[in-house]
């Protein structure tokens, strides 16, 4: 208490709104609660992941239910940017509503994001995503390069042991042939 407001503080309220769009529940839930009790859970505990939270109630849940349609799209960047405004640490939560917004954006655009550690594979999974088609071509050119270059190779060997077969009075033949000058 008694410190100064910061736009942190804002994102962080944001955050909520959007983890509350997300899931259609909120990060803490408080009724019956005293204010220390409410402080202490903010102060001490995390969110769930918004692809975590059900609204089933514990119920057994079909696997082509929109609920497991849900959880599928809010994992892992969704659930990335969503907890990362909402960490108890204001240093550690986006510094303004326009990284907030940028990383919501950059998710709805198929880029990486800030809220999740640029692994190469993570980038790499982006890029596959967003480039499937162009991958897929040059994945193509490259294999039929190296598949024919493979094929001349063994063809080369494979004449080269024909040529080392023949008889000797040939081999001093075909060492001493000089092609026509044109």
């Amino acid at each position: 208490m008694g410190k100064i407001v910061t736009t942190t503080g804002d994102v962080y309220s944001l955050g909520v709104v959007f983890y509350e769009l997300l899931t259609g529940d909120k990060p803490f839930h408080f009724e019956g609660k005293s204010l220390e009790q409410i402080l202490q859970i903010i102060t001490g505990s995390d969110p769930l992941k918004p692809s975590e939270v059900s609204r089933c109630g514990g119920a057994e849940i079909p696997q082509n239910s929109p609920v497991i349609t849900r959880h599928l799209q809010l994992k892992g960047d969704l659930d990335n940017i969503a907890l990362k405004a909402l960490r108890r640490e204001p240093e550690r939560r986006y510094q303004s509503v326009e990284a907030f917004a940028g990383d919501i954006d950059k998710h709805l655009s198929g880029l990486p994001i800030s809220a999740r550690p640029a692994t190469l594979s993570y980038r790499a999974a982006k890029f596959w995503q967003r480039n499937k088609t162009a991958v897929l071509a040059v994945s193509t050119v490259i294999l039929s390069v190296v598949a024919g270059l493979a094929v001349s190779l063994w063809q080369a060997n494979e004449a080269r042991q024909e040529r080392d077969k023949s008889p000797p009075e040939i081999q001093r033949r075909q060492k001493t042939f000089e092609f026509p000058a044109f």
